[in-house]
């Protein structure tokens, strides 16, 4: 794609999102990047970059995700980043994420789950880098909000006139363009957008992702494992019943869940379960 072409895209995104009133004449385009997926990882290391030399000159700004599905927080290097910025006390990123409240609603787990559904359809996969990322949320690195911004402009803003900026594109679509652009006026803008959907939105509790980790490394879960690992197979009853798990685990139906959610055993509850190649890793690890 020519400049000129990725600059006329990008007026056109921002202005059907309503930054019409905007000058649009005015950026600098830092990285483009059109709808290919190693295209779109090209970009996302440049603004990683750019918000960690942000960051080194303490000029983070107002840090805001707006997003579909929170993708952004499987990415090593911006949970580094993000890890970083809490450790220096500075204001966390706020990501601003679909997450339908019926669906999670009064399920065990039922916002990492749905979490854990979304990324595993995007390709995040590895059991150890899903751990990080739940325990990075679970520390509070980030401040979720739950509001539906999937027919919405998403984009990131951070450092006062940083803005990365993604097409219109489908919630399941596996890569969109996306551009990091430098404009005081369009972070200034996007960052007004993003505080009133923010406070309209609902609050996440991020502690349930260190419960669910915190569970994970317990003394039930890892008795659960071991018996698949010594028997092969156990159904609910054995896995349940067992007396260990009993005199440990107050709730070992919740601890049985997380197991089944983070995909360490196969299985549902009219068969028996087994052992899955991550949870027999994650058993050796732990």
């Amino acid at each position: 794609m020519r400049s000129d072409d990725e600059e006329d895209l990008l007026r056109l995104t921002l202005s059907n999102a309503g930054l019409k009133d905007v000058d649009l004449r005015d950026f600098t385009i830092l990285a483009h990047a059109g709808a290919v997926r190693a295209e779109n990882a090209r970009v996302h290391a440049m603004t990683n970059r750019t918000l960690s030399d942000t960051l080194d000159r303490d000029s983070l700004g107002v840090c805001i995700h707006v997003t579909g599905g929170a993708r952004a927080l499987t990415d090593p290097n911006h949970r580094r980043i993000c890890e970083t910025i809490q450790m220096l006390d500075r204001e966390p990123f706020q990501v601003l994420y679909h997450e339908p409240l019926p669906e999670v609603a009064d399920e065990p787990w039922g916002t990492v789950a749905w979490n854990m559904e979304r990324w595993h359809r995007k390709g995040f996969t590895d059991w150890r880098q899903k751990l990080l990322t739940l325990n990075m949320i679970g520390a509070e690195a980030v401040n979720l909000k739950a509001y539906d911004e999937r027919e919405r402009l998403q984009f990131s803003v951070f450092g006062g006139r940083y803005s990365q900026v993604q097409s219109a594109h489908a919630d399941e679509a596996d890569a969109k363009h996306v551009w990091l652009v430098e404009s005081e006026a369009i972070n200034g803008c996007l960052t007004e957008f993003a505080l009133a959907d923010l406070a309209k939105a609902r609050e996440v509790e991020e502690r349930i992702f260190d419960e669910f980790v915190s569970t994970l490394y317990g003394n039930s879960a890892r008795r659960m494992l071991m018996l698949l690992m010594e028997h092969g197979s156990r159904n609910v009853e054995q896995l349940l019943e067992d007396r260990i798990v009993r005199f440990v685990d107050p709730d070992p139906a919740r601890t049985l869940s997380a197991l089944r959610i983070m995909s360490f055993m196969n299985g549902d509850e009219s068969h028996a379960y087994s052992p899955t190649t991550d949870g027999r890793a994650f058993l050796e690890s732990a």
